[in-house]
């Protein structure tokens, strides 16, 4: 077979960094479009829903820019999720704390 056909399969880690990767390049597009629905709909407290936008995309643009830190990102990123999206529903109600379960299911694969 020539050389040029060969392929060497991808290490385990390289598969997970881009995963990682790919991860967050989701859950800034879902800050984004939290954030947007944040400023259209003025929840009633809008301090709250911000910081769950602002702190989503503060992570995944340092996940981004620091790959090497990405699973320690990725960690804090659930440690913050868990306890703050039920008191972004109590606080604001179901406006925009819908769009965390459906980031939350699609990214999950962010801290792997």
């Amino acid at each position: 077979m020539p050389k040029q056909y060969t392929t060497t399969p991808e290490s385990f880690g390289e598969v997970t960094a881009s995963l990682r990767s790919a991860g967050f390049k989701i859950l800034l597009g879902f800050s984004l479009l939290i954030l947007t629905v944040i400023a259209i709909k003025q929840p009633d407290n809008v301090y709250v829903a911000s910081f769950f936008g602002l702190s989503w995309c503060s992570i995944s643009v340092a996940g981004l820019t620091f790959p090497k830190k990405q699973e320690l990102l990725a960690k804090l990123w659930a440690i913050l999720t868990i306890p703050v999206a039920p008191y972004l529903v109590i606080s604001n109600g179901l406006m925009p704390a819908t769009l965390a379960p459906i980031c939350n299911h699609i990214s999950y694969f962010v801290a792997l």
